[in-house]
């Protein structure tokens, strides 16, 4: 995964989402919203996939 992961161009605005999502993960788990953390996990992987479509392209 970390060498797909590394395709992709660092780009801030990226970075930002990617880590808003992150404490959204981290903030539901504590939280001890299952549901919550499992579609935040959803849409961040789903993104995620979309980029690296669209990078190794």
């Amino acid at each position: 995964m970390n060498e797909l992961l590394d395709c992709m161009p660092l780009l801030v605005r990226n970075l930002e989402h990617s880590q808003r999502q992150h404490a959204s993960l981290v903030e539901a788990v504590l939280d001890g919203d299952a549901d919550g953390a499992r579609e935040v996990m959803r849409e961040h992987c789903a993104g995620t996939a979309s980029l690296l479509r669209g990078f190794l392209a």
